[in-house]
């Protein structure tokens, strides 16, 4: 079954126009095919294409920076709001409905009223048909275009969802460094660590935040109650543990006031021994 095609004149010369010039020295032969290609769409569509950069260069396979300078940069097109045309297509389009127009007053005037009619309902009708092609085409366009820019927010979204997780996965918690900077000591610090890793306890971020909770439930100074972890070889800890222990909390002296307690009792009873030897007067 034939179809019914038009075709359009193409100057044997056409590339020595200077525009056209241009056009292949800053892109080469494939700007020229690309520009034909859109030329012969736009005979397609009433010389009046949506100005989809993107959707453009998806149909024909080119990049979409390529088609908006072939559209823009050499005046070979006419931009009129969000479509563009070319006035060659239209001169040529005009000269091609004036010799139609011409062609059926002829064929009126020869085959009388009827059969004229007859011709004019059937080029009614092939201009029904060319113009619904064009808005199939349009419509198209429009599809392929929010195809292209949910598939585009797609993929920027699981980028972004990708990078978030690299991101992530390379924050590394360092349980040590964590100890410190919350103000534990750091030879208390080393002496658990090493309790820790004898017992293979996980020195994970959940785990370092329980034993501050833990930690900050006892109201105790917190390198005190380090030093009675580390005592009691614990790797872990619960405050609720110092209550069973001869080291309540409430009653752990400074160390510093330990030490000048126990030198004061022994001086006092060197003192005592030595006078009850009568070294020492009364």
């Amino acid at each position: 079954m034939s179809k019914e095609t038009f075709y359009f004149s193409h100057d044997y010369n056409a590339r020595n126009d200077i525009k056209i010039k241009k056009l292949i020295v800053k892109h080469g032969y494939e700007g020229y095919g690309l520009y034909w290609a859109m030329i012969e769409d736009l005979y397609q569509n009433a010389n009046a294409m949506p100005l989809d950069y993107d959707c453009i260069a998806y149909d024909l396979r080119a990049s979409s920076d390529v088609i908006e300078s072939i559209i823009n940069d050499f005046d070979l097109f006419e931009v009129d709001g969000d479509t563009f045309g070319s006035l060659s297509v239209q001169r040529r389009m005009d000269m091609r409905n004036k010799k139609s127009r011409k062609a059926r007053r002829s064929a009126m005037k020869r085959w009388g009223d009827d059969d004229a009619n007859a011709l004019q309902n059937d080029a009614n009708a092939l201009r029904t048909h060319c113009d619904g092609d064009a808005n199939a085409m349009r419509l198209a366009y429009e599809r392929n275009a929010i195809k292209e820019r949910k598939e585009k927010e797609r993929k920027e979204k699981d980028n972004k969802e990708k990078n978030n997780t690299n991101t992530i996965a390379k924050r590394e918690f360092n349980f040590k460094k964590s100890l410190l900077e919350y103000g534990f000591d750091a030879l208390l610090v080393d002496e658990w660590m090493a309790i820790r890793r004898k017992k293979k306890a996980v020195n994970s971020e959940f785990s370092f935040n329980s034993f501050i909770s833990q930690i900050e439930k006892t109201g105790a100074e917190k390198n005190e109650v380090m030093r009675v972890i580390a005592e009691k070889q614990w790797a872990g800890f619960n405050h609720a543990w110092m209550k069973n222990t001869n080291n309540n909390l409430n009653n752990i002296e400074n160390e510093t006031d330990r030490r000048a307690n126990e030198s004061a009792k022994r001086k006092q009873e060197i003192y005592e021994f030595a006078r009850s030897v009568g070294m020492v007067g009364e």
